[in-house]
């Protein structure tokens, strides 16, 4: 739907992927599961480098479309 993977369901999708492919690949994880913790790691490391307060990456969470990612 999206090749350049801009905007759209693909785009909110990305989030998590490149550290999930790497938990997918070394341990083994199902995709789904791998990219969720991507996710969380991707909303952890942007609260730390000073992106965004706490606050916000729980209300990024919030806004995510888990049926998307979860279907």
């Amino acid at each position: 739907q999206d090749p350049l993977e801009k905007k759209g369901k693909r785009y909110v999708l990305n989030l998590g992927h490149t550290m999930g492919h790497v938990w997918e690949a070394k341990f083994n994880l199902p995709h789904g599961l791998a990219i969720f913790h991507g996710l969380l790691f991707d909303l952890a490391w942007s609260v730390h480098e000073g992106y965004f307060d706490g606050k916000r990456s729980v209300q990024l969470m919030d806004e995510i479309p888990w049926n998307i990612i979860w279907d």
